[in-house]
């Protein structure tokens, strides 16, 4: 993370970074994140292919199966008929 400053530069508000860096990020006026810290301040994380693969056949198969044992037992109903 970078600690940045707005600077005035011809009535339009200009954010430039702070030179040197300072430790203590809390006094910034804007913090600029970085490409490498954006893990760390992320609200969420894209889960892995296979969590997603998972997650994936669960829903369908919670939904498929119901579905097709309704239609197998409306089939027998309809037989018996």
């Amino acid at each position: 993370m970078i600690c940045a400053e707005f600077i005035n530069a011809d009535g339009l508000q200009v954010l430039s970074p702070v030179v040197p860096q300072p430790l203590d990020l809390s006094a910034c006026a804007a913090v600029v994140v970085t490409g490498a810290d954006v893990g760390a301040v992320a609200l969420f994380t894209f889960p892995t292919q296979a969590d997603a693969a998972t997650a994936f056949a669960w829903a369908f198969s919670a939904v498929v199966i119901p579905y097709l044992a309704a239609r197998a037992v409306g089939a027998v109903v309809n037989f018996v008929k």
